[in-house]
């Protein structure tokens, strides 16, 4: 595990282990600071985990894996106050986004995370 505060050492050691580019999108204008991150286990290749709190202490994490395939979007709602997920597949990696937020909050923390995703991965 990797701590949030080296943010470009922890993105360049989660891009060397994953494979991936890993940048940890800034979410501090939707008030969410970064905790850290780690590798963690994404079937034949290993994922990253970003996590994320506000001062709220409301947690986000944000899991991402290599993954080939078309494009795929979608959410996940839990029941009676359970996480709720937004994730897609795209540009050669897998994203999920899963938090206690609101579906609007989770939308808006989603498509700021997914354009800084996707700038990483163009770049």
């Amino acid at each position: 595990e990797v701590g949030g505060d080296d943010k470009d050492y922890l993105d360049g050691w989660l891009s060397k282990r994953t494979g991936l580019k890993v940048v940890a999108p800034d979410l501090t204008g939707q008030g969410f600071e970064l905790l850290g991150g780690r590798v963690l286990p994404g079937g034949n290749l290993p994922a990253a985990l970003l996590v994320y709190k506000d001062q709220a202490g409301n947690q986000l994490s944000i899991y991402m894996t290599p993954q080939p395939g078309n494009n795929i979007r979608g959410t996940y709602t839990a029941e009676a106050g359970g996480p709720n997920a937004i994730y897609w597949l795209n540009k050669g990696f897998g994203c999920a986004i899963v938090s206690n937020l609101s579906q609007d909050q989770m939308r808006d923390v989603a498509r700021n995370a997914w354009r800084q995703l996707l700038a990483a991965a163009e770049a």
